[in-house]
Order: structure tokens, then sequence, then C-alpha cells
């Protein structure tokens, strides 16, 4: 992970494409953060069956939320 234990994220923005229709049983899943700022990260995946087929791809833009002690809530946009 590159974010400290009890760091919080909200979604942005996600991006789904469905390339192939998915069968049943054992899949394999590749995701990796393509960019990482101080408050945005962007990352992808791709779903792909057991002899590396692309079946899906994913892409997301997420938030990294700020804790606000002041508040007593864990964090804040």
């Amino acid at each position: 992970t590159l974010l400290p234990e009890g760091q919080r994220l909200s979604t942005i923005d996600l991006n789904l494409s469905f390339l192939e229709p998915t069968p049943l049983g054992r899949l394999r899943v590749q995701a990796r953060v393509v960019k990482k700022g101080r408050r945005v990260i962007f990352a992808e995946s791709e779903l792909q069956d057991l002899d590396g087929k692309p079946l899906a791809r994913a892409s997301a833009s997420l938030l990294v939320l700020r804790p606000n002690p002041e508040s007593g809530l864990p964090v804040t946009a």
C-alpha cells in the first residue's frame, strides 16, 4: 500500500469497460497505481482469464482525505 494505516480515500471518478463476457471460475486481476500525488491517486486494473486474455479494464481517480482532529470525525475532503 502507498498510504499509512488508517488513511482514507474517496472515489472522484471510476470508469469500467467490459471487453468480453466473463466466464465462471477463477480469474486474475492486475492493478497498479499510475500516479500518486499529494491529494489525488490515479489507478488502473485489468481483469483477465487464467490465460491472460483481457476481460475488463477499470481506471479510477481517488482523493486522499485529510484527518480533521477538530471535528471529531476521522477525515475531511
